[in-house]
């Protein structure tokens, strides 16, 4: 609901600026020439800014999301490898409960 409030907001805003912003202007890029109004190339121009925003900040997320996929299965893998381990002492009698207690005070520090 707050969105919507916030939206709705932003649009008056927007299109109040645009009744008061309709004077023309010429924008020129390399060899292209425009004539609009100031409202629609202020516009164009931040929905530009936010559409560049919004790439970089995907290929962000996807490069951490890769991350954290790489550093989830070198956890189960450590998790396999500690399990293994218990499992193979287990049957070494004192020596086995001692190394179990040297794991034990491992990863409780």
């Amino acid at each position: 609901m707050f969105s919507l409030i916030l939206g709705i907001i932003i649009a008056l805003a927007a299109l109040i600026f645009a009744f008061q912003n309709n004077d023309l202007i010429e924008v020129g890029f390399l060899v292209w020439q425009i004539n609009s109004s100031v409202a629609l190339v202020i516009i164009a121009g931040i929905l530009a800014g936010f559409l560049v925003g919004f790439l970089l900040m995907t290929g962000m997320l996807i490069k951490s999301s890769n991350k954290v996929r790489a550093l989830k299965k070198r956890v189960e893998r450590a998790e396999r490898d500690n399990n293994s381990i218990i499992y193979e002492t287990e049957g070494l009698g004192e020596e086995g409960e001692t190394l179990i207690s040297k794991k034990n005070h491992l990863d409780a520090e």
